[in-house]
């Protein structure tokens, strides 16, 4: 999956050390990919500036509880690709950019979500920064999607349904999954 320049420019880079985006790689048996703490890296973006250059049929998606957001995936390696509401018609994603190329193109980390949640550990948890900062983005680009008249515009749905069934994990599954 690759980010268009422009709506990297106009992302959101953040770190977010929440348990559920930390519960999202460890059930993928990604633990590698996290941060110190138990953060994973971010890119909020606009999912119409968004495409996938191949492997789109190993794209699947999960759900860690019955009405949490879609986390999406590539199925053949477990490589936790981004993160979408459940509906086309609410133009958000966050990319997952652990394994990301073009990390040049991100803008610089500028907010750091659930520092409380990090797990302790080597270096003192980070603290929660630019969240309104974070929010204020989402709502602009958001704005900017329903204006330009490409809000359901995603390669993650078509039709407004997504392209892969999302799988809710299982009570042991989440359980296995939310011990760190």
């Amino acid at each position: 999956m690759r980010l268009g320049a422009a709506t990297a420019k106009s992302g959101a880079h953040l770190v977010c050390y929440c348990r559920d985006c930390r519960a999202f790689s460890l059930h993928l048996g990604r633990e590698e990919e996290l941060l110190p703490g138990g953060g994973s890296e971010m890119s909020q973006a606009a999912p119409s500036g968004l495409e996938i250059l191949e492997g789109a049929e190993h794209l699947a998606c999960l759900r860690l509880s019955p009405k949490g957001p879609l986390r999406w995936y590539a199925a053949c390696c477990n490589s936790p690709m981004a993160i979408t509401l459940p509906s086309a018609k609410l133009p958000f994603s966050s990319l997952v950019v652990a394994r990301a190329e073009d990390r040049e193109a991100l803008p610089p980390i500028r907010a750091v979500a659930y520092g409380e949640q990090a797990l302790p550990g080597g270096a003192a948890p980070p603290k929660t920064r630019g969240m309104v900062g974070l929010v204020w983005g989402f709502f602009g680009r958001m704005a900017g999607a329903y204006l330009s008249g490409k809000s359901t515009v995603s390669p993650f749905f078509r039709g407004g349904a997504p392209i892969a069934v999302p799988r809710v994990l299982t009570r042991e599954e989440r359980a296995a999954a939310t011990k760190g």
